[in-house]
Parts: structure tokens; C-alpha cells; sequence
């Protein structure tokens, strides 16, 4: 059997939480992670997911690099760039990631088709909001085995 799998593997430059750090969870052993991402380098098994960041390609590219203390002793970090964090921050600068929020990678490739946005509201929230039912259509192309994450992306109308 795949560990693949067994184990949902996560690669981050920062931390995530998983469910194998719950007291009491198998947790995943270091030989199993080393079976797990070899299986995947050597194509034994597809990898599919998308960056939950955006990875810069110079670190002066993050705009928080500006305003972050460079000294070790600091206490305090001024976060300058307001609601222009993350894949926000390098849009509105124009600035090209060198990872952006939402890569992934496969070793197969998928069509997205069939894109239907039903106009009518389906339901209005508290803050007046209302839900838009959006579907589509995701075809693997290829003839080896493959899974895709699938991600929409909206904004408002009138952006400001």
C-alpha cells in the first residue's frame, strides 16, 4: 500500500498543523516520510495541491521587508502593508512571484471546462452577502492517474 495515501504530507516553509500532532494520533515516523516523498520524486504516485502562500523571488520583493526588524533583540514588528499581505500585496505592485499563492504541481495535467456562475443569489447571509452557486468541469488529460485542487478565485465588482 502507497503511504501516499495513509499520510496527507504537507511541505511548507512554515508551520501548518496536521492532525498527527493531536495527543494521541499515529504520528508519521521519519522512515515512512522518506518512503512517502520518494514515492512521490520518482513518480510511484501523483502529488497534487496547491501553495497555501506566495514565495517571493528576492526577499526585498516582500513588502514586509522593509519595516522588519533586522535586529535580533527587537520586540515589536511593524506590519506596514495593511490588507496587502501575501499574493494581494505583490498584485497591487505588480511585483512576479516566484511561487504564487495556488501553485502546484503534477505530473499530469488537467482542462477545466463547462464554467457556469448561476446569477441568481442563493442565499443572503447576515451582512447581506449573498452565496452565487459556481460550477465547472475538471477533466485529466492524460493518461496517468491524477488528482487536482481545484481553486476559485473572486473580487468585488467595484475594487477600490
Amino acid at each position: 500500500m502507497r503511504l501516499f495515501n495513509q499520510f496527507p504530507l504537507i511541505f511548507s516553509p512554515s508551520p501548518c498543523w496536521n492532525a498527527y500532532q493531536e495527543e494521541g494520533s499515529q504520528s508519521l515516523d521519519q522512515s515512512r516520510f522518506d518512503q512517502a516523498l520518494a514515492e512521490i520524486l520518482f513518480g510511484a504516485v501523483n502529488p497534487f495541491g496547491k501553495l497555501p502562500i506566495t514565495m517571493e523571488k528576492h526577499a526585498q520583493d516582500n513588502l514586509a521587508s522593509d519595516t522588519f526588524p533586522t535586529d535580533l533583540n527587537a520586540t515589536t514588528i511593524n506590519y506596514s502593508e495593511g490588507l496587502f499581505v501575501g499574493y494581494r500585496g505583490y498584485e497591487k505592485n505588480h511585483i512576479q512571484p516566484q511561487y504564487p499563492f495556488g501553485y502546484g504541481l503534477s505530473y499530469t495535467t488537467f482542462r477545466y471546462s463547462d464554467l457556469d456562475v448561476d446569477p441568481v443569489v442563493l442565499r443572503q447571509d447576515d451582512q447581506n452577502e449573498g452565496l452565487i452557486r459556481v460550477s465547472f468541469r475538471v477533466t485529466n488529460t492524460e493518461d496517468r492517474a491524477g488528482a487536482e485542487t481545484a481553486q476559485l478565485y473572486v473580487a468585488p465588482v467595484n475594487r477600490q
